[in-house]
């Protein structure tokens, strides 16, 4: 079965992404990706019963935005905005219609690339691939 990597989850950690954990007793808490440690375990820190606990990359999913949602109303931190209209200067029109994975990496800029970790859009296709949960749906 595949699993996320290190690769592909690293860039949400300077923005506390939101994961939910897929598997033990703590299934279906939402926690936020705090930090990675030597031995691969990730941490989680708020909500749920525990303040502070570690899972293995095969243990949770992050909440995740589709691409296609770039040129739709999301929430993030309590507040409500389309991409594509605050950040006309950037191709998030163009970028909308890409379904992540490598293929996006090759025609990306930093900056957007940067702002689509920020606001928790799936820049590697984690969500198409079964590796992540469309936060737009939950």
């Amino acid at each position: 079965m595949e699993s996320i990597t290190l690769k592909e989850i690293a860039g949400y950690l300077p923005y506390q992404l939101e994961v939910m954990i897929t598997e033990s007793t703590s299934k279906g808490e939402i926690h936020k990706l705090s930090g990675i440690n030597y031995d691969g375990l990730v941490s989680l820190g708020g909500g749920g019963r525990f303040g502070f606990i570690q899972r293995g990359f095969n243990q949770f999913k992050p909440l995740l935005y589709p691409l296609s949602m770039l040129t739709q109303q999301i929430e993030h931190n309590g507040e409500k905005f389309i991409m594509a209209k605050e950040h006309r200067y950037l191709r998030f029109e163009e970028i909308s219609n890409y379904k992540g994975g490598s293929r996006t990496l090759d025609f990306i800029q930093s900056r957007e690339k940067d702002l689509l970790m920020e606001f928790n859009f799936d820049f590697y296709g984690l969500i198409e691939r079964g590796l992540a949960i469309d936060k737009s749906k939950i």
